[in-house]
């Protein structure tokens, strides 16, 4: 069986051929083992998301170039037991992956691709299902990973969103919660 890897990473824009990634969290389902890591990034920053992106607000000093941090990244998952390819979970996992593929393809990195399974769950499209079948209630039918959590009854802290892990650890919280409530559906 495939195991679940929830993935997030933050940006400087929405741009994969122009901005880069800044940082990169990992955490295999129901695991405790997680990757987290920031990096550098000389070029452009969309003033956009500035607004979201607290990684640019921190005081943390990044390790890695982006280059370093994707073959970092790479490395991990390569090292992993696991040698079926991950399905891939998180608040709109396809902008993850493909600014992830492009910015690997960027640097010519490669090895990983037999790691990662063309499925991928959307936690973002998980939420509108439930939204739309009226088993969740959120603040103005708001999609946001945050107010989806509160829907669902779990506790967020505001000022950790949009950190890479925190957000990972909210999306696998997120999705059991979400998994309890399709059960509870199908079971009536």
């Amino acid at each position: 069986m495939n195991k679940i890897l929830f993935l997030d990473i933050e940006t400087t824009g929405v741009d994969p051929e122009q901005h880069g990634i800044i940082e990169i969290a990992a955490k295999i389902f129901g695991e405790a083992r997680e990757f987290n890591s920031f990096c550098r990034h000389e070029g452009p920053v969309d003033l956009e998301a500035l607004k979201y992106n607290k990684a640019f607000k921190n005081t943390m000093t990044p390790k890695y170039e982006e280059k370093e941090l994707l073959e970092e990244f790479c490395y991990h998952l390569l090292n992993l037991e696991e040698k079926k390819p991950f399905i891939l979970c998180g608040q709109n996992i396809h902008f993850d992956f493909n600014f992830i593929k492009t910015r690997l393809k960027k640097y010519g990195v490669t090895g990983v691709e037999s790691l990662i399974s063309y499925r991928m769950l959307d936690i973002f499209t998980l939420s509108k299902t439930a939204l739309d079948l009226g088993l969740i209630k959120t603040n103005n039918n708001s999609l946001s990973l945050n107010e989806v959590a509160k829907a669902l009854g779990i506790e967020v802290q505001d000022n950790k969103l949009h950190q890479a892990l925190y957000d990972v650890e909210l999306s696998e919280k997120v999705y059991k919660g979400l998994l309890i409530i399709f059960g509870e559906q199908n079971g009536k």
